[in-house]
């Protein structure tokens, strides 16, 4: 496994920025955590690339090009890449390069948004990267975690549409669902999980079973907002942090991946680093499953 760092945080099109230093603040605290976990074993040892030099001034669409030529050397490398971001919009030049190496691929995304908007002004955006993956080939895509009212409006429900804003309605936030219809996404809503962890988790697992290739997308405003505040959306309902550990351990030891990325942790907005150490701790969770199969 080797880290790759992401100090990324200009696709937003709302909610708070400061997702550029979780990356620094992800390694600092890795650091400083044990990496044994009673009853499933250490993590190995990880490599480091450092962070990928993101230009300052460049417009979404340039930086995910021009990172995405970087990814896909990173891919064809004979090692397991840990993305490190950064906002969400980062995901779009993770797996992109997967889907045009390999047969088919799906995605397991552990997030409060099912970010399926259409770019804004042809820009991609946090809010779009799996519409975008959708776009180019992308096979299975599996959202866990989302809460009823972020998954999305029916664009059929005019009441409700008139009392949104422009800007969202221009964010394809209608689209969601007719999306979620068309392409057979699988939504495993956060109360699920709250119910019976494993038997969400194996549900997602198996959403999956058809594809070559998948890679796990941690967004960290699928934890509550009692401990995932430290981020650009922060939403309450979500996931508790030792379900989000069980999670992304579980699949870790028990499928194949291709990648995997930690999002939309922001420091400088996090109250007493309780985000980053819940980020952390999930991070370390994916590492023990990962080390341990």
């Amino acid at each position: 496994m080797v880290l790759v760092g992401e100090p990324y945080d200009r696709g937003h099109i709302g909610g708070r920025p400061g997702s550029r230093d979780g990356p620094a603040a992800l390694r600092s605290k890795l650091s400083a955590i044990f990496s044994y976990s009673y009853g499933v074993g250490p993590a190995s040892s990880i490599g480091d690339l450092g962070d990928i030099d993101v230009e300052r001034g460049k417009t979404n669409q340039t930086m995910l090009s021009q990172l995405q030529e970087i990814t896909a050397k990173v891919h064809k490398k004979d090692t397991l890449p840990v993305f490190l971001g950064g906002d969400h919009t980062l995901c779009y030049a993770n797996v992109a390069p997967l889907i045009d190496q390999h047969d088919s691929v799906g995605i397991i995304n552990l997030d409060t948004h099912c970010d399926l908007g259409n770019p804004v002004d042809s820009e991609s955006h946090t809010g779009s990267p799996f519409y975008d993956l959708l776009q180019i080939g992308l096979d299975q895509y599996t959202h866990v975690g989302a809460r009823p009212t972020n998954v999305g409006t029916p664009k059929t429900d005019t009441s409700i549409a008139q009392e949104e804003s422009s800007e969202r309605r221009t964010a394809g936030h209608y689209d969601h669902c007719t999306i979620i219809e068309q392409e057979a996404i699988d939504i495993i809503m956060a109360e699920e999980v709250g119910k019976d962890v494993a038997a969400a988790t194996q549900k997602a697992l198996e959403t999956v079973s058809d594809v070559d290739q998948v890679y796990l997308s941690f967004d960290i405003d699928v934890l509550d907002n009692s401990t995932g505040y430290g981020t650009s959306s922060p939403t309450p309902g979500g996931l508790l942090s030792r379900e989000a550990d069980e999670i992304v351990r579980t699949i870790a030891q028990e499928r194949e991946l291709a990648g995997f990325g930690v999002y939309e942790v922001a420091p400088m907005i996090d109250h007493e680093e309780i985000t980053v150490k819940a980020a952390t701790n999930t991070l370390i969770s994916f590492l023990n499953g990962y080390s341990n199969r």
